[in-house]
Formats: C-alpha cells, sequence, structure tokens
C-alpha cells in the first residue's frame, strides 16, 4: 500500500506523521535506497544515487515527497540529514573495502541543513570519521535552496568545494531556475528533471530545449545527467545530444543496499 498525498491533507494525519517521522528516527526505522549512474562517454558505471525510504507498518510505503517538507518544516530534517550522511558514508566505505570500485555517491541536501552554521564541518568531520575520498562525495542541492539570501548559500557551496566534494544541481528548469545565477554557482553538474526527458523524442521544442541547455552546461565546464529516462529511444537521444550521464529505470531502478552490492559484486569480477 501507498500513503497517497491526498491522506495528508487534513492537520489530523499531518500529526499523525509528524509523531510516526519522530519515531522512525528513534527506530532508526528508514533505510536507504541506491540507483545507479552511468557514464555515457565511458560506458561504464559512475556511481549512486542514494534515495531514503520509509516502510511504516500501518501506512506502507510513504513517499518522500509527503515526508521530507513535513520533517523540513517541523525541523526534524536536520537530524534526518545527519542519519543519511552517516550512514551513506558507512555503506560507501565498506563498499570501497569490499569491491574497490571508482566512482561518486550522490547525497541530497535540504536548504535547512545547508544554512546550518555547522554544515560544513559535519560533512569534512563525517568524511574524515570514515577515511572517504572527498572526490567521491556528490552533495545534490535542489535549485529551491537559492529563494532566500543566495549570496549566503553560495558562500556555503564554496567552502564545500574547499573541502574537496562535488556539487550536482537538481531539478534545474523546473521552478526557481535563473541563468543569471547559474553562472556564479560552483557546480560540477546539472541534474536534467524528468519533465524535460519525458517526451524528448515526441516532442521538437522540448528536444531543442534539452539540446540548448546540454550545450550551455558543457560551455560553463559542468557535467550534464539525465534523470528520469525509461526507453531506449530516451537513452539514444540522449546519447546523441552528449549529454554525460544517465539515471533511471531504463539502467537501474533504486535498489535496497544488499541488491546495490550485488551490482558491484558483478562489476567488480566482470
Amino acid at each position: 500500500m501507498m500513503f497517497h498525498h491526498d491522506m495528508c491533507k487534513d492537520m489530523q494525519n499531518r500529526m499523525i506523521l509528524e509523531q510516526k517521522i519522530v519515531e522512525c528516527i528513534k527506530n532508526n526505522g528508514f533505510e536507504m535506497y541506491y540507483q545507479p549512474q552511468y557514464d555515457f562517454y565511458q560506458n561504464q558505471f559512475r556511481g549512486f544515487e542514494a534515495l531514503i525510504r520509509w516502510y511504516d507498518a500501518e501506512l506502507g510505503w510513504i513517499s518522500p515527497a509527503i515526508f521530507i517538507p513535513i520533517a523540513e518544516e517541523s525541523g526534524d530534517i536536520i537530524e534526518i540529514g545527519e542519519w543519511v550522511l552517516r550512514e551513506v558514508c558507512n555503506t560507501w566505505a565498506k563498499w570501497k573495502k569490499m569491491f574497490g570500485q571508482d566512482g561518486v555517491i550522490s547525497i541530497n541536501v535540504s536548504a535547512a541543513q545547508l544554512t546550518k552554521t555547522n554544515f560544513v564541518e559535519l560533512i569534512d568531520r563525517v568524511i574524515v570519521e570514515y577515511k572517504i575520498n572527498p572526490s567521491e562525495i556528490e552533495l545534490e542541492i535542489t535549485e529551491s535552496v537559492f529563494i532566500n539570501d543566495t549570496d549566503s548559500i553560495i558562500s556555503t557551496l564554496n567552502s564545500l568545494k574547499n573541502i574537496g566534494v562535488s556539487l550536482s544541481l537538481d531539478d534545474f528548469g523546473t521552478g526557481y531556475s535563473s541563468l543569471t545565477y547559474l553562472k556564479d554557482l560552483p557546480m560540477d553538474t546539472l541534474k536534467i528533471d524528468k519533465s524535460f526527458i519525458n517526451d524528448i523524442t515526441e516532442n521538437n521544442r522540448q528536444a531543442e530545449i534539452t539540446d540548448a541547455l546540454i550545450e550551455l552546461v558543457h560551455k560553463l565546464n559542468m557535467e550534464t545527467i539525465a534523470e528520469g529516462v525509461e526507453t531506449k529511444e530516451q537513452y539514444d537521444f540522449l546519447r546523441y545530444m552528449k549529454c554525460d550521464n544517465i539515471q533511471g529505470f531504463y539502467t537501474g531502478k533504486p535498489m535496497d543496499e544488499q541488491t546495490a552490492a550485488q551490482l558491484l559484486e558483478q562489476k567488480c569480477y566482470a
């Protein structure tokens, strides 16, 4: 059973979810799934995006699109975010030891985390604690973080770059995008939203916009990742457009830790 958004409309259901989030944090009830990314040019595994998942015995699978905004408003996202960071880094370090794979692990970061005064220090401390090469950590930022105090956010991003981590801009073109600030952001990668990909093979204007976006990003010395790729036609189209990387059901669905480890093991002995 999936807990749908319309079940979260009234205050009572929201309060229930808020309490369940607190209990889930206390009982370590969240889990991480991992969706593979692939490099178009080198035709090889790039890494994973780490995605938080929550199954509740009473409500079933609860979408991150529902519980993350609630956690952000309540402030619980800070504790959840630190748990995600440590859990993912611990898993990545374990996989490195087991399989010796190269690549990156992409971790989503909320606006609340970015604006917390000790966030940069936390990232640095966790990287050192788990003995991870900073360049293998990619922090994924949504463009909504720039709604308020853009200068302060850019300063934080520059501090993160100084640590050596990579930065990826997610959801570009879906809400608050501005080419004006894009040139000032210390980003390494731009993710092309699924909404651009859905009808890319049927809609000529959509294809032209996506092609122009990829060309622009390359001129800004950033890489591109197309997410939500579900068909061979989309895959071939994006390869023709010289998109750098791909992520989506066509090349791999989000998978639990054990299944992701099996994927790495297969690559290790391939």
